[in-house]
């Protein structure tokens, strides 16, 4: 999530939102926003069963947690991009989502 700090005010200047989503706590989101000073918002406490089967994220054994999925949407909500990876590579990079938006 940090990345997309870097290119926040071409999102912005070009009114794409970004928006940030995780089932960790509100307490440990807060912490992690703070930490990492991010400038959009991060909604928390997603439930498990709902994100890992809606979007069918890949398992991380060794951390017990899953890898991030990133997903753009169009203009009216329809997702339009969706990345599923099982490492760094093959995940939508902040540059390559402006691409896709602009």
């Amino acid at each position: 999530m940090a990345n997309y700090n870097y290119l926040y005010d071409t999102f912005k200047a070009n009114d794409l939102p970004v928006i940030g989503a995780t089932v960790d706590s509100p307490a440990d989101v807060e912490a992690m926003s703070e930490r990492l000073v991010l400038q959009f918002p991060v909604i928390g406490e997603l439930e498990w069963s709902l994100v890992i089967d809606g979007l069918g994220a890949y398992p991380l054994d060794r951390q017990g947690t899953y890898h991030p999925v990133n997903i753009i949407t169009d203009e009216t909500g329809a997702v339009d991009v969706v990345s599923y990876s099982s490492g760094a590579i093959g995940r939508i990079g902040v540059e390559e989502a402006l691409q896709f938006l602009i």
